[in-house]
């Protein structure tokens, strides 16, 4: 029965995720996530030299611009399935916990007793644990798109002011 109890945790999350990948389908959005070219290229576009920056036209300030654009769109969407997974898991978790926290200590913290029944519970254990990694998904995505996003403006500017350059110059 514990397995059932696991799977059954898995399989409602991944109905979850279809549900939300078809909301998204049905707003326009492609229903893969894939990144928007090779590590090869962001690494490039993420460890440029001054001099390097410096050498680059307009055209291809902006052209580097709009792919940090949209790898920082496609960190962002990682980030909110993350942060949807976390959110179905922790209010499931939360539901499914709350039948057996008057049984334990009173003054022990909420955290504990869910830990303390994810102990006595596989279901609760498998939520908990769905819950755990995508909040430490969520942790390490969460600055990282706005963080790219900046890069991208900030080579914006570089292309205003090589423009501005050339006819002021």
């Amino acid at each position: 029965m514990s397995g059932n109890n696991e799977s059954l945790a898995m399989s409602q999350m991944e109905a979850i995720d279809k549900a939300l990948d078809e909301y998204e389908g049905k707003i326009g959005l492609p229903n893969t996530i894939t990144a928007p070219g090779d590590e090869d290229e962001l690494n490039e576009y993420l460890n440029m030299e001054r001099n390097v920056i410096e050498a680059l036209s307009s055209v291809e300030c902006a052209s580097i611009a709009v792919r940090l654009q949209q790898f920082a769109f496609y960190i962002q969407r990682l980030l909110n399935r993350e942060t949807a997974r976390a959110n179905w898991a922790n209010a499931t978790l939360a539901s499914a916990v709350a039948p057996k926290l008057n049984s334990y200590d009173k003054y022990a913290k909420y955290e504990v007793k869910v830990e303390l029944a994810a102990s006595e519970n596989n279901y609760v254990s498998k939520l908990l644990s769905i819950s755990k990694y995508a909040e430490r998904r969520k942790d390490r995505l969460f600055y990282l798109a706005s963080s790219i996003a900046s890069l991208s403006k900030a080579l914006e500017g570089v292309k205003q002011a090589k423009i501005s350059e050339r006819y002021n110059g």
